[in-house]
């Protein structure tokens, strides 16, 4: 069995504005905490997935993290 650590990964997050604005938009990052099962780690991201499935293999609800984004990683469970 292929092991996925349960990580918790702390990232900032673009914002925008869905509506018209009267004044300047404050210009800051959105702090994002993400748990899940590290499933792919690139040079680039990794791929979280909070939901998965080890026999047959599945996962559902990934997320792509840019790692210039992720301010910390948290190991909290080493294996499926």
């Amino acid at each position: 069995m292929e092991k996925y650590p349960l990580v918790r990964v702390m990232w900032e997050d673009s914002a925008r504005n869905m509506d018209w604005w009267t004044d300047m938009p404050e210009g800051v990052a959105i702090p994002i905490t993400t748990v899940g099962f590290l499933l792919k780690e690139t040079e680039n991201a990794i791929v979280v997935a909070p939901h998965l499935a080890v026999e047959p293999f599945q996962h559902c609800g990934t997320m792509t993290i840019p790692l210039r984004s992720i301010t910390e990683r948290v190991l909290l469970e080493d294996s499926t």
